[in-house]
């Protein structure tokens, strides 16, 4: 018997396509090298810093809210007990 017998016998049981009960291997989408991992950090930054100046802009549009007040609900025991000399410093 010679090698190439030996080796056949041994992948004789040995399938061509992983079996569908198997789960899949996950692929791992992030850059593996220094200057990838730079590049993909500067997206990152970008992406948010673009994301944080359309907030910005949103906040800006919205700056005053009006609320009419009996839309307000007082939770209990979070009600203040001011003196005078504290709610006028409040106005």
């Amino acid at each position: 018997m010679g090698i190439g017998d030996r080796l056949l016998a041994k992948t004789a049981n040995v399938g061509n396509k992983p079996s569908d009960g198997a789960p899949a291997r996950p692929t791992n989408t992030e850059p593996r090298t220094s200057p990838g991992r730079l590049m993909d950090a500067q997206h990152r930054i970008n992406t948010v810093q673009a994301r944080i100046k359309e907030l910005e802009t949103q906040l800006e549009e919205r700056a005053a809210l009006e609320v009419p007040l009996d839309a307000l609900v007082e939770v209990s025991g979070r009600h203040r007990k001011l003196t005078s000399e504290q709610f006028q410093e409040l106005n």
